[in-house]
């Protein structure tokens, strides 16, 4: 209900379809995409995002116990 009416944004949509079919997100590309792309705005901005660097890592590296 709540993805057809309030949060009808796509990233909402495949998301939390993700995660209510308890798929692995950590096997998508998509994460990792979306972080380093948030990462590479705050660098050009030269705002810290030390949170978004770690998950990025941890996506990079497969460190996926803490997610």
């Amino acid at each position: 209900m709540l993805t057809s009416t309030l949060f009808t944004a796509p990233i909402y949509q495949s998301y939390g379809k993700m995660i209510a079919e308890k798929s692995p997100i950590s096997e998508s590309k998509i994460p990792q995409k979306d972080v380093g792309l948030l990462l590479l705005a705050a660098q050009s901005e030269q705002f810290p995002a030390p949170l978004a660097s770690l998950l990025l890592d941890m996506l990079e590296n497969g460190d996926r116990s803490r997610t």
